[in-house]
């Protein structure tokens, strides 16, 4: 694998070098190798390396075993087992690909379209995402498992409180698969049981040595030694989802620390500082700075999605890509004909086309406040001698909880009538909202377990609401950088009306002036400074950028402050 890389790197090289002494090399048409022999010797010797040497050399360093021979040593941390033939078809297109980049890159070379010569890079960028795929499923497949460690600590807790085994939750787990990345953990759990090995000790103690992920290593490690001892099982487990909570709130409050140190900062910069800068100075150009928020906007973005603590919630992803397309497109369409207004238009069109997710955020936000109402209403309703199913019908008859709420337990209750379990049901009814699905087939647990103590819900209530007030904590942090933009925007068009008379005097004097922004560029730097700011915004608050209703406040004082002032 070494020396395939090493043979790219040199083809890579041979380019640089052919590309740097073009002039000394350069032919202007096919015949010209006629008389210059030298010439010819050089591109044929050139068209060689670079098509024989990686074609040789992937079939003589065996470069598609070491790969596949990588897949499936990480596969077994991953849980991908079908990337191993996704490996081999990726680098059969790598064979594939290579003598056609290289030879548009010569051709580009011979006729001077530098710009192919880039496609040298192509086959080297594509064997480098095969080898980097398997390591990044792995570390995705760990994260995930983070994400969802918690809520799986509080479904052992329930299942060992109402005296059912581990092998009940793993088989609900994988009819009803809520925790997807811990769920196929237990699937290999239970499958090395039946297959392999004599007990689900053995079982849990073998795969935690193979999980990516070490803090459910740990769990599983506990959970065997604590079954194998017989020790209290419900404790251990309670400690265990207090030490995860406790790693969890810290993660918020760092998360919070560094909006607030760095990224606050960033932001106050970009979409605060430069603008004033550049209105109120000549020390920066206005469409500079507009093009800087513009690149710096997607950056910001990707790098706050990828630190942010994740939602286990669904978000349609093909939506969210529509609408910040048509946004990005109809804007710059419509720039050469209306100029500046092209940018408002734009923001509508994406806050009309993200009706749907604010539909959804709004679900959600019921869905979670409510199904902490269910669990408190749930310890009450046990201790009077209700079944989970008594008790979902008496919540619903009173004003408790929300409609849309009502609906989708009323839903819940007709398939357990018709004889679907509460834990299927919370996949089959459609919501977007994780914790409902998580409340239904924690209920669906108890009620299949003979209905559970109370102090069961008491329990699940509790972490659910700790849960709940550590997202809501991350939820507000962008409270403050709300404030600071609109003011922002205030002093942006006040030292503009300001620095107008200035300007209209030192253009009759006939002297020119760096203060002349016209309206047009100062609603394109408003513009694009305020829709920066509620994308990257939208994704502190809530993991995706998506045009809130909020932003059109900002839309509409953006537009407006510039005419009433």
């Amino acid at each position: 694998m070494i020396q395939f890389i090493l043979v790219l790197f040199i083809v890579i090289l041979e380019t640089v070098i052919l590309v740097i002494n073009i002039n000394d090399v350069k032919v202007s048409s096919f015949y010209e190798f006629l008389h210059n022999p030298n010439k010819l010797g050089i591109y044929l010797g050139y068209i060689l390396s670079v098509i024989l040497l990686p074609f040789v050399s992937v079939a003589s360093l065996n470069v598609i075993k070491s790969i596949r021979d990588i897949y499936r040593s990480l596969a077994v941390k991953s849980l991908r087992f079908n990337s191993i033939e996704v490996a081999i078809k990726y680098m059969n297109i790598l064979i594939t690909m290579l003598p056609l980049a290289l030879l548009l890159m010569v051709t580009g070379i011979i006729f001077r379209l530098y710009i192919f010569t880039l496609f040298s890079l192509v086959p080297l960028i594509f064997l480098g995402y095969i080898i980097v795929k398997p390591f990044a499923d792995v570390y995705e497949h760990s994260k995930n498992i983070e994400n969802e460690l918690k809520w799986f600590l509080i479904l052992m807790i329930v299942t060992e409180s109402v005296r059912a085994n581990i092998g009940f939750l793993i088989d609900k787990l994988k009819r009803t698969p809520i925790l997807s990345a811990i769920t196929k953990e237990l699937i290999v759990v239970n499958r090395d049981y039946l297959l392999y090995l004599p007990s689900y000790i053995d079982s849990f103690i073998h795969r935690a040595r193979h999980t990516p992920n070490s803090r459910l290593s740990s769990i599983f490690t506990g959970y065997a030694s604590r079954l194998r001892s017989g020790g209290d099982i419900v404790s251990w487990l309670r400690s265990k989802l207090g030490e995860e909570l406790t790693i969890s709130e810290f993660s918020a409050k760092l998360y919070s620390e560094r909006i607030s140190n760095i990224f606050g900062q960033i932001m106050l910069a970009l979409y605060a500082l430069l603008p004033l800068v550049a209105i109120s100075t000549y020390a920066l150009n206005i469409t500079a700075v507009i093009l800087l928020n513009t690149v710096a906007t997607p950056l910001l973005v990707f790098i706050m999605y990828t630190i942010r603590p994740k939602s286990l919630d669904v978000f349609p992803m093909k939506h969210l890509f529509i609408t910040l397309t048509v946004m990005v497109l109809s804007s710059l369409l419509l720039y050469a004909f209306i100029g500046s207004t092209s940018l408002a238009i734009g923001w509508v069109l994406a806050l009309i086309l993200s009706h749907k997710y604010r539909s959804i955020l709004k679900e959600i936000s019921i869905l979670e406040k409510d199904c902490i109402e269910i669990m408190k209403l749930m310890v009450e309703l046990r201790r009077n001698g209700y079944d989970v199913a008594k008790a979902i019908e008496y919540i619903i008859s009173t004003n408790t909880i929300n409609e849309t709420t009502k609906r989708k337990l009323r839903l819940a209750l007709t398939m357990l009538h018709q004889g679907v379990s509460l834990t299927e049901t919370s996949m089959k009814i459609p919501t977007h909202s994780f914790l409902f699905k998580f409340t239904l087939f924690t209920l669906g647990l108890v009620h299949e377990c003979g209905g559970g103590d109370p102090e069961v819900f008491q329990v699940v209530y509790e972490y659910m609401n700790r849960i709940s007030t550590l997202q809501n904590t991350i939820k507000k942090i962008s409270t403050l950088f709300d404030i600071f933009a609109l003011v922002n925007t205030v002093l942006i068009v006040w030292i503009w009306k300001t620095l107008m008379p200035l300007h209209a005097s030192l253009s009759y004097m006939g002297i020119g002036s760096v203060f002349g922004v016209d309206i047009n560029m100062l609603y394109l730097l408003i513009y694009s400074s305020l829709l920066g700011y509620t994308m990257v915004s939208s994704t502190l608050r809530i993991g995706l950028p998506i045009t809130e209703f909020r932003s059109i406040a900002f839309l509409a004082i953006g537009t407006l402050l510039p005419l009433l002032l």
